[in-house]
């Protein structure tokens, strides 16, 4: 039997079997793949809890924000018509600061959101409701 490498998808879980390969991409995301920790051999004669104890350990948790208008200076700098019509379409009723999307993307980088992945917030001040 030839010496293959082990390699994981992190985002999306794939995992498959390489010859001593430098690097893989995943078929599924088109993303690099990490190489495992364990050789071909050892991997196969894990029982499937091992083998899922083994891959839940290099998942990473992955959510995103979606951002709605934020006062910038692009946003300043539209025609007041514009800005009306945007302010118009916000259910709060005004633009987002930097510090509304920086709270959101601190969450996800926190403890409290240890058991969170996959999801999106939406800080856009009610414009996706």
């Amino acid at each position: 039997m030839r010496d293959l490498s082990v390699y994981f998808c992190k985002k999306c879980g794939f995992y498959s079997y390489y010859p001593l390969a430098k690097y893989a991409v995943c078929p599924r995301c088109d993303l690099d793949m990490a190489l495992l920790p364990i050789e071909y051999k050892e991997f196969i004669n894990l029982n499937c809890y091992e083998r899922d104890e083994l891959l839940a350990d290099q998942m990473i948790a992955s959510s995103s924000s979606v951002v709605g208008f934020i006062d910038t200076d692009m946003t300043a700098a539209l025609p007041e018509k514009a800005r009306e019509s945007m302010l118009a379409s916000i259910p709060m009723g005004r633009l987002g600061q930097g510090e509304d999307v920086a709270k959101a993307v601190a969450f996800f980088a926190g403890d409290g959101a240890g058991y969170v992945t996959g999801q999106v917030l939406c800080v856009d001040g009610g414009m996706a409701v």
